[in-house]
């Protein structure tokens, strides 16, 4: 069981690397037998990224909450279970500009992450307290498509492709 009191840490932590960024609430969805709401903030494009059409955004999914749909909300508001970076070809929301936050902050997240499980759809790594979880998703079918054995979580979200959760 995590404490409450290390998941108010990561929380900060996320919530300081990413500026506090706005996301705005997309939909309730069903997951393994569990309801959820899923935010979404798009951030800004660097050119290699806008170069393949891609559209890139953090996505949170909380527990299920009663807020409207197109409600935005900040970062430091949203208990998530999951926070995503992943690349869209679409944007899933007009209704929020993109943002941005400052890279060079990557010392917040500079904790080290070792590999522990990977597949031709996925390599999972976990936090060396074993707090997080942390899934690159594969865009190819190679096993081997993140070699690393050991990364920071930093270099696992700026992939975008990258799914952090509590273990």
């Amino acid at each position: 069981m995590i404490s409450v009191m290390n998941k108010q840490a990561v929380y900060k932590k996320f919530n300081d690397y990413f500026n506090d960024l706005n996301f705005i609430k997309l939909s309730n969805m069903s997951m393994d037998n569990k309801w959820y709401s899923k935010y979404v903030a798009i951030i800004q494009c660097d050119l290699l990224i806008c170069a393949i059409d891609k559209i890139k955004c953090c996505v949170v999914l909380t527990k299920i909450d009663k807020e409207a749909i197109g409600t935005i909300k900040p970062l430091s508001q949203l208990q998530w279970i999951s926070f995503q970076t992943r690349l869209y070809k679409e944007n899933p929301s007009t209704d929020l500009k993109e943002q941005t936050y400052d890279k060079t902050k990557r010392n917040i997240m500079g904790e080290k992450i070792k590999m522990y499980q990977r597949t031709t759809g996925f390599t999972q790594y976990v936090s060396q307290d074993n707090l997080l979880k942390v899934v690159l998703v594969h865009s190819t079918k190679n096993e081997y498509e993140f070699q690393a054995n050991e990364a920071t979580l930093a270099g696992a979200l700026e992939t975008y492709q990258c799914v952090v959760s509590f273990d």
